[in-house]
């Protein structure tokens, strides 16, 4: 019964469960006094004090009012604030998207050239020079595999797509040009590389140098190792030819 009366949600049931305990409590008392009246006393029930009574309504009280807070809706405000913390997220999501992918940004200087390969020095085939579009360029090399295929592969008339590092050659005098150059990297009857003829694809730095009147594009080797060597194109960026 006192569990029955604890159970009590608000000040109805808990009156309603008073009311029944109440009457039960007369019936059982009136049945035991018919069978026993001396003994009686021992089957009362325990009426719960009146101090009990009122920290059991405080704590049901406290109850309720936090059942309602819970229950409560969010405010506009809330919504909203909510809704726009979720927008700005989505937004950032969809920048981080469109960026282009994070990559170690590397020196480069490559291009295509077509043209025909020939012989700087008719009786020595370790020096060639590249014509193309009418203009003779000197050619270098520095693997062994392209200087053996340079030889083995001779035909000064056979036109071929040239992929070439550039180099310039810069004086001290400011007002001779710098002399241009490439490194031969392959020769193939088709384009190696997703560029055009005549196209390159240069990264580096953009400084001024002591021997150019122009800034230049400063090329330099990527390095591997803390002991390797740094070597650097200057290549102009206005450039008369």
């Amino acid at each position: 019964m006192q569990q029955l009366l604890n159970a009590a949600q608000n000040e109805v049931q808990k009156k309603t469960f008073q009311d029944i305990i109440d009457n039960l409590t007369k019936q059982l008392e009136s049945e035991k006094s018919k069978l026993n009246p001396t003994k009686a006393e021992d089957f009362k029930v325990d009426k719960p004090s009146d101090k009990d009574t009122t920290f059991q309504s405080i704590q049901q009280s406290k109850t309720e009012t936090k059942k309602q807070t819970e229950s409560k809706p969010k405010s506009e405000s809330q919504k909203v604030a909510t809704s726009e913390v979720k927008e700005e997220e989505k937004l950032e999501n969809k920048e981080e998207e469109s960026l282009p992918p994070k990559q170690d940004y590397a020196f480069q200087g490559i291009g295509i050239l077509y043209g025909k390969i020939v012989r700087r020095y008719e009786d020595n085939d370790a020096y060639y020079n590249l014509i193309s579009e009418g203009k003779t360029y000197g050619l270098i090399y520095n693997s062994p595999k392209v200087k053996e295929f340079l030889r083995l592969d001779y035909n000064p008339d056979k036109d071929r797509y040239l992929t070439v590092y550039p180099y310039l050659t810069h004086f001290p005098n400011k007002n001779t040009p710098p002399k241009l150059g490439f490194t031969i990297i392959a020769a193939n009857d088709t384009p190696h590389l997703d560029l055009k003829v005549n196209e390159f694809k240069l990264s580096g730095l953009w400084q001024f140098i002591a021997v150019c009147k122009c800034p230049v594009i400063s090329i330099h080797r990527n390095r591997k190792g803390k002991g390797d060597r740094v070597s650097r194109l200057k290549k102009n960026l206005i450039m008369r030819n």
